[in-house]
């Protein structure tokens, strides 16, 4: 047991697939937009078959992962979002009933971004994995959808770093534990258990389906 007045230990509440998909798909998003920003179509698909695949992964992990990266756990009601919020209830040991609906739009905006990638055409000629197999009205949309989509996630992500910023200034440090997945808790708060290592491997494994699903057949 700690002594009296010291800080509680660290223990761990995210696994490592939550914390290999944060960072492997903010490192996709910035490649995402240096590819386009450069004008290379054929990586800029990559990156994206890549996001579709972690994707992929985070709903499977959502289902199956450690309790903080389920689905289960971090979607709350809108009410007791609004409790929370009030200061009524607390954050829970992952994310809080805030939080959890900002993950959510985070990855809605992502699969619109895939989606609409996939069905989109440029000017230039440049088309997604699925841009043939409908009108080239409906691609013209979707890129501009795409576009759209990008502004909002730049959006949510901006808000996502004022939130962190809040929390940091507020003494709830929530950087360190997405590099270490360990996070101090208090002594009667109960920590998640960790899953089997056979969960990961076939979230790898659904991952990596889907990329080749989608770059090996369409020649990358």
């Amino acid at each position: 047991m700690a002594p009296a007045g010291a800080a509680p230990p660290r223990r761990i509440i995210w696994d490592l697939g939550v914390r290999a998909f944060h960072w492997l798909v903010v490192a996709l998003i910035v490649a995402a937009w240096w590819s386009y920003r450069s004008d290379l179509m054929v990586w800029h698909r990559r990156i994206g078959y890549a996001i579709a695949a972690m994707l992929a992964f985070r709903v499977f992990w959502g289902f199956v992962g450690s309790a903080p990266a389920r689905f289960s756990n971090f979607v709350r009601s809108p009410a007791d979002v609004a409790r929370y919020l009030r200061g009524r209830i607390p954050g829970g040991v992952g994310h809080n009933p805030a939080g959890g609906w900002s993950v959510l739009a985070l990855l809605a905006t992502l699969a619109v971004l895939v989606v609409t990638g996939l069905l989109g055409v440029t000017q230039e000629g440049d088309s997604g994995r699925i841009a043939s197999g409908v009108p080239f009205d409906w691609s013209r949309t979707a890129t501009h959808l795409h576009a759209l989509a990008f502004d909002a996630l730049l959006a949510l992500v901006g808000l996502h770093l004022v939130a962190v910023l809040i929390h940091q200034l507020l003494g709830h440090d929530l950087v360190r534990p997405m590099f270490s997945g360990r996070k101090r808790l208090e002594a009667d708060v109960e920590g998640p258990t960790l899953p089997p290592p056979w969960p990961g491997l076939m979230g790898a494994a659904l991952a990596l389906v889907a990329y080749i699903a989608l770059a090996v057949v369409d020649g990358g």
